[in-house]
């Protein structure tokens, strides 16, 4: 996979259950009313295998990134502009948020 072209960032899972399914659905929904392309990795991949990358449009490829609280998620996001910028510092700040409703509120803001 080549991410050349892409805006990066990285966040800290701070939500109590990590990226499970409701976090997980957030990040989905903000990410399909986006017009890019944006994966997601877990870094601390501690099993061993290479890092997994999740389309992060698709909802089933961020739950097996297996997640948890305090886990190291980087952020891809196709492009190098402003708006690639704009769209990876708000995924930032939702996978960093404590609570739900804080992801959720940036997701729809």
């Amino acid at each position: 996979m080549d991410l050349t072209n892409y805006t990066t960032g990285e966040a800290k899972v701070t939500h109590d259950g990590g990226l499970h399914a409701r976090p997980s659905a957030i990040i989905t929904q903000f990410c399909l009313r986006q017009d890019r392309i944006v994966y997601l990795e877990n870094i601390q991949n501690k099993d061993g295998k290479e890092n997994l990358y999740a389309d992060a449009r698709e909802f089933m490829e961020i739950i097996p990134l297996k997640a948890s609280q305090g886990t190291t998620i980087k952020v891809y996001v196709e492009g190098q502009d402003e708006l690639a910028r704009e769209i990876c510092d708000r995924l930032q700040r939702i996978i960093g948020a404590k609570e739900l409703e804080d992801m959720a509120m940036e997701a729809s803001s």
